[in-house]
């Protein structure tokens, strides 16, 4: 296995593990009022991110362009959770656990982007 085969694959791990957070802890205790309007948004980029994942894995697809869809979708939803949190409708504490993830996340895109140069 490649390293950029490889890292793709643990790209997919991790973002599966954001995802699974996001759900558990970011969009469960969101108020009815949010559910449907900001946490239907904050879902819609957790499938985005994850299709392009999975296109990655599977070699479908230009891996730039899907590269480029994760990291700014990843940093999107970022701003959406950080949005529900001056909203009041996110805990403050969640922050420092998104912002980790997602950083988490950027450092491996980046280190494939690079790769592909």
């Amino acid at each position: 296995m490649d390293f950029v085969q490889q890292n793709s694959l643990i790209l997919e791990q991790k973002w599966r593990d954001l995802a699974a957070w996001v759900y558990e802890s970011v969009l469960r205790g969101m108020p009815k009022s949010e559910k449907f309007t900001l946490g239907a948004d904050i879902r819609s980029a957790v499938w985005q991110v994850e299709s392009a994942a999975v296109q990655i894995a599977l070699r479908s697809g230009p891996r730039r362009q899907l590269l480029n869809l994760i990291d700014v979708q990843s940093k999107v939803m970022l701003s959406m959770i950080e949005l529900g949190i001056s909203l009041g409708s996110i805990p403050e504490k969640r922050r420092k656990v998104a912002a980790d993830k997602i950083s988490e996340i950027g450092r491996i895109v980046g280190g494939l982007l690079k790769v592909r140069q």
